[in-house]
């Protein structure tokens, strides 16, 4: 099986850049996605090049922290607030987004995608912050700009586990479906280490899953261990 451990937040600021170098050098995660607009991501730029991790790093698309890259976005209620900072929210589904949104949309997501080329990182795929990718309308301007900017792999919805009611589930099934028929899917299966445990010991078949992605979101316990 391939099992991909990625780090979210790489770039998020120095303690969680620390705690995912950590995690790489002590072998517990395989990959990560880094957050362009965020106060440490120079910094996590530096380590992935002193570190020779350019081979396992993605962005982390944000649209729900921090401030953007573009401006037209800051005049879009939908994306950001009166102070001008990112901050979409999922409290309803978007399945659909207007002209004016999805231009500005398709400059911010092109905008993260050179800063972290800018910065010397080839960038191995694609996942986003609070994963808001999985919203319809996101996802609908994204995937074409993938193809565009010729990266090969955006992160699937999460598919596996106990507490998937049936509409999330079928809302997942078709998203998956589109992922894996635009030839972007990595894995076979996305989810957490618990939904890893849970489907290990639920399905029948489970030495035949080919491929799964965990998420892991490293930082620091009080004592200075290394927790997700």
């Amino acid at each position: 099986m391939l099992l991909i451990i990625n780090a979210d937040d790489f770039g998020k600021d120095t303690l969680t850049n620390q705690a995912i170098l950590q995690g790489f050098t002590e072998g517990l995660c395989s990959s990560t996605t880094i957050m362009p607009n965020m106060g440490g991501f120079d910094e996590a730029c530096q380590m992935a090049h002193a570190h020779k991790l350019l081979d396992h790093e993605g962005m982390h698309l944000v649209l729900a922290d921090g401030f953007p890259l573009t401006e037209k976005i800051k005049r879009i209620d939908k994306f950001c607030n009166e102070e001008g900072q990112l901050s979409f929210s999922q409290a309803r589904p978007t399945f659909y987004l207007g002209h004016k949104e999805k231009q500005v949309l398709a400059e911010e997501i092109r905008a993260q995608i050179s800063k972290c080329r800018d910065n010397g990182l080839p960038l191995t795929h694609v996942d986003s912050h609070y994963h808001i990718h999985n919203q319809w309308g996101i996802a609908s301007v994204l995937i074409p700009i993938l193809h565009e900017q010729k990266i090969p792999f955006l992160r699937l919805s999460r598919n596996c586990g106990p507490d998937l009611g049936i509409i999330k589930r079928i809302y997942k099934i078709v998203l998956n479906r589109k992922l894996r028929k635009e030839g972007l899917a990595r894995t076979q299966y996305f989810g957490t280490i618990d939904d890893f445990r849970y489907l290990s010991q639920h399905k029948r078949s489970f030495q035949s899953i080919e491929s799964f992605e965990i998420v892991v979101h490293p930082n620091y316990a009080m004592d200075k261990r290394i927790i997700d």
